[in-house]
């Protein structure tokens, strides 16, 4: 988003119109939808309403909501005025509001390489994925289990993540395993990683959608994997006396 910010603010400077349009469609397309939204629904959705997870992501979303709509302003003024009357800023109308700033963070480039890395391992994975689909072993990539196996360098960058990977690759089951220890069938890129799909074991959650062997571990929540019954018990108690639908 830091670097998103800085390139339509540059673009700006130059005139260079036709760039801005650009950079906003690739971000709202490829950076958002393709790949934050995706992994952010689930968080939102699924996690309780005031677990950090799901403020965090939330946070986010309105940060990137306040950005864009700033950002937009001078190319799409009327649009960005109706956003305006849903957002709690100070300011009356976006058009009297201040463009964001450039943040500057510790470390942001080695942050932002270590982002581009795991980004092309996911894309990896989800070719991977993708075969998986074709032979029919999966539908949707949550029904996956992955098994991954990585190099010394592709766990140090796992390790640095400090984020739920399995999450980020939007499946049911993952189990990191050294590179050596990668199966004649496994699908290889390069020598950093190489990736097994198998059909995940269990059932389905019909909370989370995820497949988990733990369904039913609550006999008063039978039909959920243990996580989503410990938020439904501890922040909606009246599904316990009601039922879910």
């Amino acid at each position: 988003v830091n670097k998103f910010t800085k390139e339509i603010l540059d673009a700006y400077a130059n005139y260079e119109f036709m760039e801005i349009y650009k950079k906003l469609i690739n971000f709202i397309t490829t950076d958002l939808s393709a790949f934050y939204m995706d992994v952010a629904k689930d968080v939102v959705y699924i996690e309780a309403p005031d677990s950090k997870k799901r403020r965090s992501m939330q946070t986010v979303l309105y940060d990137v909501v306040v950005r864009l709509t700033k950002l937009m302003t001078p190319i799409l003024p009327h649009t960005t005025e109706e956003i305006w009357k849903y957002l709690k800023e100070d300011e009356e109308y976006a058009q009297l509001s201040e463009m964001p700033e450039v943040k500057h963070f510790n470390n942001e480039e080695k942050l932002v390489d270590l982002w581009n890395r795991f980004m092309n391992l996911r894309s990896g994975v989800f070719k991977a994925l993708e075969e998986a689909r074709n032979e029919k072993l999966i539908g949707k990539s949550f029904e996956a289990h992955v098994d991954l196996y990585v190099s010394n360098g592709v766990q140090a960058d796992l390790d640095a993540l400090n984020a739920n990977v399995r999450q980020a690759l939007i499946v049911s089951a993952l189990d990191v395993h050294p590179l050596s220890e990668a199966p004649e069938n496994a699908l290889k890129f390069n020598d950093e990683y190489a990736v097994v799909v198998e059909h995940a074991e269990g059932e389905v959650c019909p909370r989370c959608r995820m497949i988990k062997t733990d369904i039913g571990s609550d006999a008063e929540l039978p039909t959920l994997c243990a996580s989503c019954a410990e938020i439904v018990r501890e922040n909606y108690p009246e599904a316990l006396v009601e039922g879910l639908e």
